[in-house]
């Protein structure tokens, strides 16, 4: 029978730190109960000894004898502690748990225990045959470490360019699962002043500036080499939502500044939701005054948030925010609305060809076009070389033609407006009323497919009264997430008179400017066999700044 909320293995950690209080510190706070049930793994007589009792949860011992000396890294700590975490592991193979949160370890005691690796992501890394990444979080600042646990003196021979890309996707991908819809990510740089172009030293142009340009062309939206001290400032005020730091104090000193007691590790690309507080095993404190458990509450609760969500959507691309991802509702408008903007925007600038098929021919046009805000648009033609230069802007309810080879700006007037467009199967009217169907319609659901990870709402579209639209009826597809991602399906227009009059089918999803996007659109007109209209774009950059003189008619005449 499927679980109603998650289920978290907590290990113990290093039996002379800290591990063992701060995971009675998070079994005792009440939003990681309410969230989550719980199962501790490690050393009966080592919890009972720093706090835990049956009515906290659940004990499972691994079985080892443990003779570990508060304060001090032994052998039998670490072989206590790392026993813990395999058997953890266990319990999630089996499902027994749905994710695993690990108190701190001692690297030292796990190799004075010889368990053949040294920290927990190694482990789980080589159990899982996976490369996975740490991703840091402290309250509203997250990083990702792009080398671990490594001297300083090491860290430029290690980074690489395909680490660095690793690295930035693995946190562009965590921070979608939060919810961010666009993150923005900047890659630190690693000498002073980003290496003032090679005279403070030559990683940045090297290695970093390469991996930035492959992120970006792999739709990760990533910025910089900046300076490290300038790339923290600007995730402070919000101006980036993740910075990719390439070792470890360089993420982990200003995030302990920021969060002194709050730090959470997550470490991403594993097939299992695996958290811990970013803190080691204190040994300096462990016995003689309490520890904070803040951090530990902190990766107990992000892993029940994961958690719940895994239960409930195996797949789900976006898992909503850590605090407790809930099902977004959409009304019918609010789904007709987000998806008649996924390639637009707010703001957009796009290149895409455009094909029009005929029995008898085939015209390709490659189009670069402007959007900003509903009623702002400007579309220039680069080829074929007797279409090149030809523009057409389009201000409200307005649209205007440039026409280079005679020298005239045309005003559309509205008898053309149902003509095609660049003998497309796409009207003006098309172009100009671009949120006709949201403003101009009434919108019902007329029925909702549960295809797993996401639903197909089939929602239909009716004419408001005396409203001034070409077709007597719409029906819209769209996809839905429960993070309240849309994404269109297919749009089919019809005539007052009932008639199918032309299909619009979306699909080829891609990651363009870190959104999920349909990148190819078919219009077929069913009058008119044998013909369509296919558009295809190349790539798409979003939230531009455009100023309101780039949508004019002196930049029309202007364009090349």
């Amino acid at each position: 029978m499927a679980r109603s909320r998650p289920i978290l293995a907590f290990t113990m950690g290093d039996p002379g730190g800290i591990g063992p209080e701060v995971v009675v510190g998070a079994l005792r706070d009440r939003g990681v109960r309410r969230s989550a049930d719980a199962i501790v793994v490690g050393s009966r007589a080592v919890m009972r000894r720093r706090g835990w009792g049956e009515r906290l949860a659940p004990l499972l011992d691994p079985g080892v004898g443990c003779r570990g000396v508060l304060g001090k890294p032994t052998a039998d700590g670490g072989r206590a502690s790392f026993e813990s975490v395999r058997l953890a592991l266990g319990l999630y193979v089996r499902g027994i748990v749905d994710g695993i949160v690990t108190a701190p370890v001692s690297k030292e005691a796990w190799v004075r225990a010889r368990a053949g690796h040294s920290d927990h992501t190694g482990f789980f890394e080589s159990a899982c045959g996976v490369r996975g990444a740490m991703v840091l979080l402290a309250g509203r600042l997250r990083s990702v470490l792009v080398t671990r646990h490594i001297p300083l003196s090491r860290v430029p021979r290690r980074l690489t360019v395909s680490g660095v890309v690793e690295a930035g996707t693995r946190l562009f991908e965590a921070l979608r699962e939060l919810g961010l819809r666009r993150p923005r990510l900047g890659v630190c740089a690693l000498n002073p002043h980003a290496g003032e172009h090679g005279i403070l030293g030559g990683e940045e142009e090297s290695k970093l500036k390469p991996a930035i340009a492959r992120l970006r062309s792999a739709g990760v939206n990533a910025g910089g080499p900046y300076p490290a001290d300038a790339a923290w400032a600007a995730h402070a005020r919000g101006s980036l939502d993740g910075l990719v730091a390439l070792y470890h104090d360089q993420a982990l000193i200003p995030l302990k500044i920021a969060e002194p007691y709050g730090v959470v590790n997550w470490t991403v690309g594993l097939p299992l939701v695996r958290t811990s507080p970013g803190h080691g095993t204190a040994y300096d404190i462990a016995g003689k005054r309490p520890a904070r458990p803040d951090a530990t509450i902190a990766a107990a609760r992000l892993a029940a948030a994961l958690a719940a969500c895994l239960l409930v959507a195996p797949a789900l691309p976006a898992l909503g925010a850590a605090a407790g991802a809930e099902r977004k509702i959409l009304t019918p408008t609010e789904i007709v609305d987000i998806a008649n903007k996924v390639l637009r925007g707010d703001s957009s600038h796009g290149r895409l060809t455009m094909t029009v098929v005929t029995p008898s021919w085939t015209r390709e046009l490659t189009i670069e076009g402007w959007n900003q805000g509903r009623e702002k648009a400007f579309i220039l033609i680069h080829s074929p070389a007797k279409d090149k230069g030809n523009t057409t802007l389009r201000r409200k309810n307005e649209m205007w033609l440039w026409m280079p080879k005679v020298e005239r700006v045309v005003k559309v007037p509205p008898t053309m407006m149902h003509s095609s467009w660049q003998g497309s199967d796409f009207t003006y009217e098309d172009i100009v009323k671009a949120d006709s169907v949201v403003k101009d319609y009434t919108h019902k659901v007329l029925r909702v497919t549960d295809k797993g990870d996401h639903d197909v709402y089939e929602i239909e579209a009716t004419p408001k009264p005396d409203a001034p639209v070409v077709w007597g009826r719409v029906l819209l597809w769209s996809m839905v997430y429960p993070d309240g991602t849309v994404l269109p399906l297919k749009e089919e227009d019809y005539s007052e008179r009932g008639e199918k009059i032309r299909t619009v089918a979306l699909s080829e999803i891609e990651l363009m400017d870190g959104l999920r996007v349909p990148t190819r659109l078919e219009c077929t007109p069913h009058r008119k066999p044998g013909q369509k209209t296919v558009m295809k774009y190349h790539d798409i950059d979003f939230n531009i700044n455009a100023p309101d003189s780039f949508f004019s008619l002196e930049r029309l005449q202007r364009s090349r």
